[in-house]
C-alpha cells in the first residue's frame, strides 16, 4: 500500500513543481495520455521509487512512468477493498484505465487489502 501521507502537492523539495504542461512529472512518460486529462488530481510523486500518485474521488492510482505499470486502490462494491496491477498496457488499454478504473484489461492481477 502507498504511503500517500507523504504527498508533498508535486512539489520538489526546493517547494517548486515539477510538473509542467509538456511533462507533469520528473520522469519521462511510458503513456501518451496522462491520468489529468480524465479527472484525476495528481497528488506527488516519489522520486527514489519512480511512482507517480494520482487521486479521483475515493479511487487511487499509483503510475509507474518508467514501466508503463498501474495500481488503482478502490473499495470494491462486493469484494470490499482492493488493489489491481496493470502491466504492459497500451496507450489505449491505459487511457480505458484512467477513463474506467474498473476497466478489465486482461493484463492485471488483483489484491485485497
Amino acid at each position: 500500500m502507498s504511503n500517500y501521507s507523504n504527498y508533498n502537492g508535486g512539489q520538489d523539495s526546493s517547494g517548486t513543481s515539477g510538473r509542467n504542461n509538456a511533462n507533469p512529472t520528473p520522469f519521462t512518460p511510458y503513456h501518451a495520455d496522462n491520468p489529468v486529462n480524465h479527472g484525476w488530481s495528481y497528488q506527488g510523486c516519489n522520486e527514489a521509487s519512480k511512482v507517480e500518485y494520482y487521486q479521483r474521488g475515493d479511487v487511487k492510482m499509483d503510475y509507474y512512468p518508467t514501466t508503463g505499470t498501474v495500481k488503482t486502490s478502490m473499495n470494491h462494491p462486493s469484494q470490499g477493498n482492493t488493489q489491481m496491477f496493470r502491466r504492459d498496457l497500451t496507450d489505449s488499454e491505459f487511457s480505458s484505465v484512467a477513463y474506467d478504473p474498473r476497466q478489465h484489461t486482461g493484463k492485471g492481477y488483483q489484491t485485497k487489502k
